[in-house]
């Protein structure tokens, strides 16, 4: 949960048909601002690939 003036980190995914920007803090390191959109995704398949394993 975030608080009111709380700054964070996040990437700028897109925009949707009303010109809401949709945002991200998964995809960005909140202590170095790096982008890991590669490692996050890796680790949802990773979590797929056991979920169905089960």
């Amino acid at each position: 949960m975030l608080q009111v003036g709380q700054q964070v980190k996040v990437k700028v995914l897109g925009f949707d048909d009303r010109g809401k920007v949709k945002l991200s803090m998964k995809c960005v390191d909140q202590e170095t601002g790096e982008d890991i959109t590669a490692q996050v995704e890796a680790e949802r398949k990773d979590k797929r690939k056991h979920r169905d394993e089960d």
